[in-house]
Order: C-alpha cells, then sequence, then structure tokens
C-alpha cells in the first residue's frame, strides 16, 4: 500500500528533539558502519579480492568483557569478523575467544581500507560492536565489546523518553515515535514466556487506537520479531542491560473530527513528548504540561511534556474539531473548440494539490496481513 506521509516535516520534527543516547545493543548488520570512508577507487570484486590476497595486512584485538556481576570470563565464545568496505561486506573470518576472553586475528587484508564489525555468540545472544577503520596506515586496532549472562526473570526496565511527533494527512495523522527503553539489570532479559508462535515479549508499547500502517524504522529485526495486537507493541527481542532506542511510524485515523494520540507502557516513563502542528486545532491535553512553541522548516510546532508517567497510565493529546481539507478549487474550462473542429469534452481532469507543500510517496512496510 501507497500512503502521503508528510516525511520532510517529520524528519524536521525528530531532529528537533532531544534524544537519549542508546547503548550498542542486539541489532542486525549495519549497512553503514561509523567510519566507513566513501572512496571511489572503482575496484570490481575480482581487483578487491585479488588486493585483499597479496596486499597488506594487519591485526584484530578483540577481548570479551563480562557485564554480569560475579559471572565467569567469557571463553570460548564464537566471535564472527565481518570487513566491509564502502559499506558492503566483503569477506567473513572465524575465531573463538580464549581462556582469557580474548581473540587475537591476524591476515586482516587491509590494502583497501575496512571497517571490522564483529560479533560474539554469547549464552545464545549476539552481541555486535562495528570497530574502527583499518588501512595500510593503522593496521592494528583493539575492540572490547561487552557480554551478559542471560535471564528469565523480568529485569526493572522502564521508558527513559517517548517522543511521539504527529503531521497532518486529509484523513489521518502521521505519527513517528522515538522510545529509549533502559534495563536497569545486568543481565540480558530473554522475555516473557514464549506465546504460541514461540516468540517472548520483552518491551511492549501501547499505541493509540486505530493505529495502522506501520513502519520499524530502526532498533529493530523486523516483523519476525515484532507483532502488533490490541493497540500493543510487542517488540520480542533479548533486552540487553543499558539503553535501547526504537524508532517507527504510523497513521491514526480522524474519526468524526477527533484523532487520539494517547500512549502508554507497562513501565515508567520518565519523559513523554508530544510535538503537533501549531494551527489552531483544538487540543485534550489532560495531565500533559505545555512546553513551549517552536518553527521548524517553516512549520510552527507545539510542544507538549508529561514527566514521571506512571506504569499503565495513559499520556497523550486528543485533537477535536478536525475539519477535512477544503477541496482544490475546479480547473478553469478549457476554451472552446473552434467550429470546424466537430468535438465535445466527454469528462472533465480532476486536478489534486497537496497542502502543506511538502508530500513525498512512500511505501509502508507493514506486517504481512496488516491492514489493507
Amino acid at each position: 500500500m501507497i500512503r502521503s506521509c508528510t516525511i520532510v516535516l517529520l524528519t524536521a520534527l525528530a531532529a528537533s528533539v532531544p534524544q537519549a543516547m542508546a547503548a550498542p545493543q542486539v541489532i542486525p548488520m549495519p549497512q553503514q558502519p561509523p567510519g566507513a570512508v566513501q572512496d571511489d577507487d572503482g575496484l570490481d570484486p575480482a581487483a578487491i579480492e585479488h588486493l585483499m590476497a597479496v596486499g597488506a595486512k594487519g591485526t584484530l584485538a578483540i577481548r570479551a568483557i563480562q557485564g554480569t556481576s560475579g559471572a565467569p570470563p567469557a571463553s570460548g565464545d564464537e566471535v564472527e569478523l565481518i570487513l566491509v568496505h564502502r559499506n558492503q561486506p566483503i569477506k567473513q573470518i572465524k575465531s573463538r575467544l580464549d581462556e582469557n576472553g580474548i581473540a587475537m586475528i591476524g591476515d586482516v587484508p587491509i590494502a583497501i581500507e575496512v571497517v571490522p564489525v564483529v560479533r560474539i555468540k554469547h549464552a545464545g545472544v549476539l552481541y555486535q560492536e562495528n570497530g574502527p577503520a583499518m588501512n595500510p596506515q593503522t593496521p592494528r586496532a583493539s575492540m572490547n565489546i561487552t557480554v551478559y549472562e542471560v535471564t528469565d526473570d523480568q529485569p526493572k526496565w522502564k521508558v527513559v523518553a517517548r517522543q511521539v511527533m504527529a503531521a497532518r494527512l486529509p484523513a489521518e495523522m502521521d505519527v513517528v515515535e522515538l522510545v529509549t527503553v533502559e534495563n536497569l539489570g545486568d543481565k540480558t532479559w530473554l522475555g516473557k514466556p514464549p506465546n504460541e508462535q514461540g516468540r517472548r515479549d520483552t518491551v511492549t508499547l501501547g499505541l493509540p487506537e486505530r493505529a495502522d500502517n506501520f513502519n520499524l524504522e530502526a532498533g529493530f529485526h523486523g516483523w519476525c520479531c515484532t507483532a502488533y495486537d490490541d493497540n500493543q507493541l510487542h517488540i520480542q527481542m533479548p533486552l540487553m542491560p543499558g539503553r535501547m532506542t526504537y524508532k517507527f511510524s504510523y497513521t491514526v485515523p480522524i474519526v468524526d473530527g477527533r484523532a487520539d494520540l494517547k500512549v502508554s507502557a507497562p513501565v515508567a516513563t520518565d519523559l513523554a513528548t508530544f510535538v503537533v502542528p501549531d494551527d489552531g486545532t483544538q487540543l485534550d491535553t489532560g495531565t500533559l504540561q505545555a512546553a513551549g512553541s517552536e518553527t521548524v522548516q517553516g512549520t510552527k510546532l507545539r510542544r507538549f511534556n508529561g514527566n514521571a508517567v506512571a506504569s499503565g497510565q495513559s499520556a497523550g493529546l486528543m485533537l477535536v474539531g478536525l475539519t477535512p481539507p477544503a477541496a482544490p478549487a475546479a480547473a478553469a474550462p478549457p476554451p472552446a473548440p473552434p467550429v470546424s473542429t466537430p468535438w465535445m469534452i466527454a469528462g472533465g481532469a480532476a486536478v489534486v494539490v497537496a497542502a502543506g507543500g511538502f508530500v513525498v510517496w512512500r511505501k509502508a512496510q507493514r506486517r504481512p496481513g496488516f491492514g489493507n
């Protein structure tokens, strides 16, 4: 399904809201690792393979740090090194941690600059980090990767910050959320007991009623490890100690001139922020406090905050009195044809003008079978 989304405005909104920093997490292979050099060497795959075989070599020292208090040092775990050049994986090297939790990998091909991406599988969970760029000028590098023991017991966790940003579409609100959660323990939580599909929930987030057309933007593995049911987004991945940020988007329909932007969580939320256009729309703010207004890319915005939102408590806005956008003006009739050309107009052509100026079309990456 294709839907219109004021992506320019929402991107600007996201940039205007301070974001909590996220600790390294169990994440999929990045397409653009930090530090990757955007060179233009023009080398084809065969030339790259030849340079890697005969060119300069380097050494990468990998150390696994045990992050769980009282647990034995990590040793014997599988280590996978993926070398990335120009944002593309070009070589894979496998190794194991020794009894001291260290893996020394030599003969790393560095004739062309590469970024090492290291994965360590500890207690069944994959931990991944990106290392510094390696090349003939910097042939040696080291990386420390923290791993944790696992637990089936739910740790104390909370929502550090939840930012809800909405833009108006003709019949719905387009919403982008940035949610940072924190596992306050020192073990990786595998999740609640498995459901019928064998999946285990960790983070669950309450969303507005009738939320639809989801995009999983960042922090997710995809719908293989995420589900939506009964206004709840279920994240079904191990939750590491520290912080993790999720970014996702969805739409909320406008029904009888109202749009519900209330959200909730099963744990306490330190700060919930809501940003909506300052276009004169009436708002039911509930317990939220006005936090000022600003102009982003020519659009005036209003901000509202909710501090120390209790577990299970909903917070958010209800937009009321929303009216349908004005219909586009009728196109001027075409000039009358010459008398010598006998033809008639069988129908008119509709011209649709999108309000707001910046509208970009994108395809919603939704859960299979979700929505229409």
